[in-house]
């Protein structure tokens, strides 16, 4: 079956699945049995030459991950959490306007990529840590801001390779020929260094104690995380703490600022679609204020552009890998113990058999027909929005 691809990566078994029928089925049978991580010789560099991967994205499926997953779940990407920082986004969506406003003004060009970069870096760092990295000028050379840059595109560079050894055990002595064990650690113990200066768990834990009976003081992940009982009341360790930290800014920045750029590239190739997005927002928001989150669900058409955004760029095109902990079945095919998936969403979300010219940028394929206004109940109707005597109901 060419939408579940069986083969052998070196001396590794691997499934490679690539329809949105066969993801389903996958899903929705034997997820569980693939829920762990493959080990890589460059992730457990990383985590300072322990195979027992101590951090969310990595780590094996089991008791730890478990427990830091319902921490991490209920603790801070809970709604309530969400949204206490829904000001702190707010002001930085503000500054980085600001930005393109005195730039404009100026007549100056913009450089959309390092824009995106500090507004979604800020955004993070202020969420996690507290403070931001970027300063308000576009060209802001910060030397904080150069640091956090270099950890995340170091870290990534360390994760994303690729070694022999991972696939073919026994040559694992081309591994020591190539120095990859000499150039992984360095580029560890500088990421390391980085990210405890960052964070400076002493120095965040004195202001938390001072700060923490204020009512107006919102704690940031890093205070959240220190102050939680993770295992038999006690907390996260502090080498495990900065792990998880430092992976948060890394999978929280590059993506989103990519994903951001991806939309514009796009709708700057299709003029119409900009002017759409605009007469949207000018008929729900007006021209006397900045948009703000609580406006998303009464902007269709938006949110119709950024799904078909993630459609056609996923941040993480193959996601991440996983292995399979016990011999499994899927669609009549047998898979031992230790098959590798990969799951290729670039092409699950160009599937001819669920989406109609898969390859071109259409909002439209997330939105259905258009209905009279009548038809709607209320002009503040969920999943609808006003334009020219006519509602588009939003299919979520």
């Amino acid at each position: 079956m060419q939408a579940l691809l069986r083969g052998r990566r070196g001396a590794k078994p691997c499934l490679v699945i690539s329809t949105a029928a066969v993801a389903k089925e996958f899903y929705t049978t034997v997820d569980a049995s693939f829920a762990s991580r493959p080990k890589r010789f460059s992730w457990t560099v990383w985590n300072n030459n322990d195979e027992n991967y101590r951090n969310i994205g990595l780590a094996e499926y089991g008791p730890y991950y478990r427990k830091l997953r319902r921490l991490l779940n209920t603790e801070l990407f809970s709604p309530r959490r969400h949204a206490s920082y829904e000001v702190t986004r707010a002001q930085e969506i503000q500054c980085m306007m600001k930005v393109l406003l005195e730039e404009s003004e100026k007549g100056n060009p913009v450089n959309l990529q390092t824009w995106l970069h500090g507004t979604t870096s800020n955004n993070m760092t202020r969420m996690v840590v507290g403070k931001r990295f970027y300063g308000v000028s576009v060209d802001d050379s910060e030397k904080e801001g150069q640091d956090l840059q270099k950890m995340t595109s170091s870290v990534f560079e360390l994760l994303g390779s690729v070694d022999i050894s991972d696939f073919v055990p026994y040559l694992s002595f081309i591994t020591k020929l190539q120095g990859h064990a000499s150039k992984f650690s360095k580029i560890r113990d500088v990421s390391d260094k980085l990210t405890a200066n960052f964070f400076d768990l002493d120095s965040h834990r004195n202001n938390y104690k001072k700060m923490k009976n204020d009512p107006s003081y919102v704690p940031d992940f890093e205070d959240v995380l220190m102050e939680t009982p993770f295992e038999n009341g006690t907390n996260l360790p502090d080498q495990d703490l900065l792990k998880l930290l430092q992976e948060m800014l890394n999978a929280g920045t590059e993506t989103s600022s990519n994903t951001s750029e991806w939309a514009m590239a796009e709708l700057i190739r299709r003029p119409e679609l900009i002017e759409r997005a605009q007469t949207e927002m000018d008929s729900v928001i007006g021209s006397k204020r900045l948009v703000e989150e609580s406006d998303i669900q009464q902007l269709p058409f938006l949110q119709a552009v950024m799904k078909e955004n993630f459609r056609l760029h996923p941040p993480a095109p193959l996601l991440l890998p996983h292995e399979s902990r016990e011999p499994t079945e899927l669609l009549g095919y047998h898979f031992p113990a230790g098959t590798e998936l990969l799951v290729n969403a670039f092409t699950i979300h160009r599937d001819p058999s669920v989406y109609d010219n898969p390859d071109s940028f259409d909002p439209d394929r997330f939105l259905a027909q258009v209905i009279p206004t009548s038809s709607c109940r209320s002009e503040k109707a969920s999943g609808c929005a006003q334009d020219t005597g006519w509602r588009i109901r939003w299919w979520p």
